[in-house]
């Protein structure tokens, strides 16, 4: 039998020096996410106990009051059972409707061939306007590498202006 040696254990300084680009290309997205949902969230639970107008700066708070007015209201119960309704309808419909058309085209048939590229066309062509899009921007004349160009004032060589290896 031969024995392995047993695996180093990395030390914490390693271990964070790992984690150091994870941190620094997630970072944006969770900052962002934080500003934009989490901390809006917290905002509106805490100015929903009060009795803000929205426009003054001027507010106090009133405790689950509002949430009792909007439950005894039967214009917020009309309301709630309308939205559910709504919502539950145009689900069902929504499927339905997509199911019978899904199930139309799906056989053979010159017609349906037709009908399925009336359908697919616009995500199709959304999906080749962004990739486009994406190349000329990153392309060698592109504005990504104008734009590095001119804060770095040296054009940045990407993968296709590089000159292929050569072989013996």
């Amino acid at each position: 039998m031969s024995s392995t040696p047993a695996p180093r254990r990395r030390t914490a300084l390693q271990q964070w020096r790992n984690r150091i680009p994870g941190i620094l290309m997630g970072g944006p997205a969770v900052a962002v996410f934080l500003a934009m949902f989490v901390i809006p969230m917290i905002l509106a639970a805490v100015l929903s106990f009060t009795d803000w107008n929205g426009y003054s700066l001027n507010f106090t708070f009133v405790g689950w009051d509002n949430y009792i007015k909007a439950f005894r209201s039967p214009r917020s119960i009309q309301a709630a059972i309308f939205t559910g309704i709504i919502a539950v309808v145009g689900t069902i419909l929504c499927n339905a409707i997509g199911l019978a058309i899904a199930a139309l085209i799906s056989g053979p048939g010159r017609s349906n061939t037709i009908l399925r590229t009336v359908f697919f066309y616009p995500y199709v062509i959304s999906a080749l306007i962004i990739g486009f899009l994406w190349s000329a921007m990153l392309s060698p004349t592109g504005a990504v590498n104008g734009l590095l160009s001119t804060l770095a004032s040296r054009p940045c060589r990407s993968s296709r202006t590089r000159p292929s290896p050569r072989r013996a």
